[in-house]
């Protein structure tokens, strides 16, 4: 006869999920640091900065001082850049959706 009853797999079960918070709060606070961190990316001489407000914003004096280049609204997240083939591409996020965008300048940005 099995003695394990409703008890027992409760308080398994509870030792289970607070093991697997503890194993993973690390990994949690280290997405929380990427989550807050602007995503930069050097484009010839310039530097090019998202936010999490869906703002691109640029600086020719290596970030001394920013000029927004592009404001997609509250609602879009830059989520990173990526270089390829002298264009930029900006990955952002809408809720639970993203998309990319690509420039030739910094000035222009189209869909990919």
């Amino acid at each position: 006869m099995n003695t394990f009853n409703r008890r027992d797999f409760l308080k398994l079960t509870g030792l289970v999920m607070a093991s697997g918070a503890v194993l993973s709060a690390p990994r949690a606070i280290e997405y929380s640091v990427q989550l807050f961190a602007d995503p930069q990316i050097r484009f010839g001489s310039n530097l090019i900065r998202g936010t999490a407000h869906g703002t691109i914003l640029l600086s020719s004096d290596d970030g001394a001082t920013w000029n927004q280049l592009v404001n997609l609204g509250e609602g879009y997240t830059i989520l990173q850049f990526a270089q390829k083939d002298e264009q930029i591409y900006a990955n952002l996020s809408i809720g639970s959706d993203d998309f990319w965008l690509k420039s030739a300048d910094g000035q222009k940005w189209y869909t990919v």
